[in-house]
This record gives C-alpha cells, structure tokens and sequence, in this order.
C-alpha cells in the first residue's frame, strides 16, 4: 500500500480486543523495516495523533469503528493532514469520516459469542494481507 511504503513513521492505534492486534500489526511493520509504533493508550494516541504530520501514516483498527477514543485519536490524526487507514468491520460506522482508506473486515455475530475472536481473526488477515504486499518492507 502506497501510503504506508511512503511514510516516514507509521503510527498504530487499537483500543480494548484491538489492542493486541495493533501490537501484533506494529511488530510486524518493524520486522519488515518500516518505522511504526503503536499506541493503545487513548490518552498516548491523542498526543501521538496530535503530533502527526503528512508524513505519517495512521492505521486505526477497530472493529465497530465507533469506540469514542479511538475516533477522536483518528480525527486528530487526519486534522494533522496524516493519512489514515482504518481496518474495521461495518461500513457505515463513524471512524469513516475520519478516514483516507478503508479496509474492511467480515466477522459476524454467532450464536456463541465469539465476535472478537472472529473479528480478531479478520483484523489478522487484513494485517497479513498488507505485510506480504510486494515492495511493502524496506529490508
């Protein structure tokens, strides 16, 4: 993805069950050469959106994409003129106002409860899918 491969740093936010895929999101970044970070403390991802610039990339990921912290880090972020990417599951949630690219994830109610591990399951592939992207790494 051109906007990651362009940025200076790449800046990764997850709040709660997204949390950990954005740890997971920036370890990967890093092993691939790109400079990331991520940020899973709403008030860290204020200042680090706050602190963006058109040379940073923002990857929000959030699977209902309305979670309040998350948005206004995002908002933050894009106000900065960095670009951001959401990785999210609904379509018409409100972290999309705030958001150059999006990629969508499917994850589905089920009868068990299982929704975040479902949607963490989706998030993951989304992550893969970009990690393997030709000429994506600096390495």
């Amino acid at each position: 993805m051109q906007a990651i491969r362009k940025a200076k740093r790449v800046e990764v936010f997850g709040i709660g069950s997204a949390a950990h895929i954005a740890e997971d999101t920036n370890y990967r970044l890093l092993r691939i050469g790109i400079n990331s970070r991520a940020s899973v403390d709403s008030h860290v991802q204020a200042i680090t959106a706050s602190l963006a610039d058109k040379d940073v990339a923002v990857i929000t990921i959030s699977h209902s994409g309305s979670t309040v912290e998350t948005l206004t880090a995002t908002r933050l972020a894009r106000e900065t003129g960095a670009t951001t990417i959401a990785i999210t599951n609904f379509g018409k949630s409100p972290l999309l106002a705030h958001t150059d690219i999006v990629l969508n994830t499917l994850a589905r109610k089920t009868q068990f409860r299982v929704e975040t591990m479902t949607s963490r399951i989706a998030q993951l592939a989304i992550v893969d899918t970009l990690i393997h992207l030709p000429g994506l790494g600096r390495l």
